[in-house]
């Protein structure tokens, strides 16, 4: 086994895709993940990329050079993929593992977990080294991430150019991923909020001058408060 920094990415809502869009543009719509995926690769250096249907496994050494090459890749997807109705949900671990026609190990499993129990458009990564020179309102942000299950907990999260509430609805309505006239499902409505929070957050900060290394409180419903709260001149 060798040890590095290891990213999983699925597309969301893939199998939509698959089901929705006609059979002669489908493999178009293929093309374009797999495309956009070793475009950024090459722009970003990513020389280990494989492909297991709608997965995506990216690897790289561990260096701190490395991360952040991981984190920009990760950036990336995530901005262009939802410009392309290619929504992605993906972590970054840091572990052993052994990368060929069947890759596997202990980095693997840590970044699927993480990345299959998440729900929103985003990555988050394990506390891998090299956190404390990676923290940035371009890099990493620590966030608490949403998740479908277990507990309220703090990742360092991918920061990246989230589209406005319409934008990213419409994005994830589009290219197969609902059909014509089909009502927006719960599921996909938390998905929504989740990421456009997340975004929201990302310009607090950025208005503020606030950390990305630390956090306050355990929702980020907390900082819209303390917006408000500022707004109207009310106490904390």
């Amino acid at each position: 086994m060798e040890k590095g920094f290891f990213l999983i990415v699925d597309v969301l809502g893939f199998s939509s895709i698959v089901s929705n869009t006609r059979p002669n543009h489908l493999d178009q719509r293929v093309a374009d993940w797999i495309d956009l995926a070793n475009a950024l690769g090459i722009k970003h250096g990513i020389n280990r990329l494989q492909f297991i249907s709608d997965t995506l496994f990216a690897a790289t050494p561990g260096q701190q050079a490395d991360l952040l090459r991981l984190v920009a890749y990760a950036r990336d997807l995530l901005q262009q993929g939802l410009a392309a109705s290619l929504p992605v949900r993906g972590a970054i671990s840091h572990g052993s593992f052994v990368w060929g026609n069947l890759t596997y190990g202990p980095a693997v499993l840590q970044a699927h977990q993480l990345e299959n129990k998440q729900d929103w458009v985003g990555v988050a990564t394990t506390h891998v080294p090299h956190l404390d020179r990676a923290w940035g309102l371009d890099t990493l942000v620590c966030y608490p991430v949403p998740c479908h299950r277990g507990r309220v907990e703090l990742y360092p999260a991918v920061a990246w150019d989230v589209p406005c509430f319409a934008d990213t609805a419409k994005h994830l309505c589009e290219g197969g991923l609902t059909r014509p006239g089909e009502e927006l499902p719960w599921e996909w409505a938390r998905k929504v909020t989740n990421t456009v929070l997340f975004g929201c957050y990302l310009r607090f900060l950025s208005m503020t001058g606030g950390s990305a290394a630390s956090f306050t409180g355990l929702s980020p419903v907390q900082f819209l408060e303390q917006l408000l709260n500022h707004a109207s001149g009310s106490a904390p």
